[in-house]
C-alpha cells in the first residue's frame, strides 16, 4: 500500500471520531509480523482487541502521521502523546 493511500484512508477513518483511542506507530522497517506476543505483548493485545484498525503489512512511501494526529486533536478533541524510543534512556535490568 502506498503511503499516500494509507494516509487518505487513515484521515477518512479518524475524521469520523468513532474511536476512543488512536495509536499511530511510525517505525521504518517495522512489519506487522514484528508485533508478536513475545515482543510487544500489551500493544499486540490492544491492536488485536480493537474494534477497528488499519494496518499496512507492506508499505512504500511516506505517511504524515503528524497530520493525522492533528486531525484527531482538532476534529475529535483527542490528546496526543509521542514516544520516541531513540531518545529514551536505556534502562539496565537487574536480574
Amino acid at each position: 500500500m502506498s503511503g499516500e493511500h494509507f494516509h487518505t484512508i487513515a484521515r477518512q477513518i479518524v475524521s469520523q471520531c468513532a474511536s476512543q483511542v488512536y495509536v499511530l506507530v511510525h517505525q521504518p522497517g517495522l512489519h506487522v509480523t514484528d508485533f508478536t506476543s513475545n515482543t510487544v505483548p500489551y500493544l499486540r493485545s490492544v491492536v488485536k482487541n480493537a474494534v477497528s484498525r488499519i494496518t499496512a503489512d507492506y508499505g512504500h512511501g511516506e505517511v504524515d502521521l503528524e497530520d493525522i494526529s492533528e486531525l484527531a486533536k482538532e476534529r475529535c478533541g483527542a490528546q496526543s502523546f509521542s514516544v520516541d524510543a531513540r531518545r529514551m534512556p536505556c534502562q539496565k535490568s537487574t536480574i
